[in-house]
């Protein structure tokens, strides 16, 4: 039954056209719109999973640490960058960045919390890295990257 699901999405993405809404609406708009839900969901799940676990007194595993730590900055990080980058109206950039910073910070306490039980692991470690190398037309190319660590 579920991979009827997943094909019948994976259909209905592959064949769908785009349009263009009556408003006028970017499509950049759109994309940061469906890339919040995303943020949203993920979030929400790994702030459950690690709270409800911390709750019951257990440490969450590795992997459930370094998921609630990655959801929630990137959903702060989203939340900053969604209520900077709407513009008008101002209700509109309240609505989207609020509830981003909010899941985000839920999703990094109940992670802290889970950490702090007394079996837990080692602490993960976060660091910004700088990035540098060749792409594939020979050109270079400079970022930031994110270091997990003490695994």
């Amino acid at each position: 039954m579920r991979h009827l699901l997943v094909m019948a999405v994976v259909i209905a993405l592959a064949t769908a056209a785009p349009a263009r809404a009556e408003g006028g609406v970017e499509d950049w708009f759109v994309a940061l719109l469906v890339l919040d839900g995303i943020h949203v969901v993920g979030g929400l799940a790994t702030a459950a999973i690690n709270g409800t676990i911390a709750g019951l007194g257990q440490r969450p595993s590795r992997v459930q640490l370094v998921a609630g730590y990655i959801f929630g900055l990137l959903n702060i990080v989203l939340g900053a960058t969604s209520a900077a980058v709407f513009g008008e109206p101002d209700l509109l950039r309240l609505g989207v960045g609020i509830p981003l910073i909010s899941i985000g910070s839920l999703g990094i306490g109940v992670t802290v919390l889970g950490h702090t039980r007394p079996d837990a692991p080692p602490p993960v470690r976060l660091s910004l890295v700088p990035l540098a190398g060749p792409d594939r037309a020979g050109g270079m190319i400079h970022g930031v990257g994110l270091r997990i660590s003490a695994f």
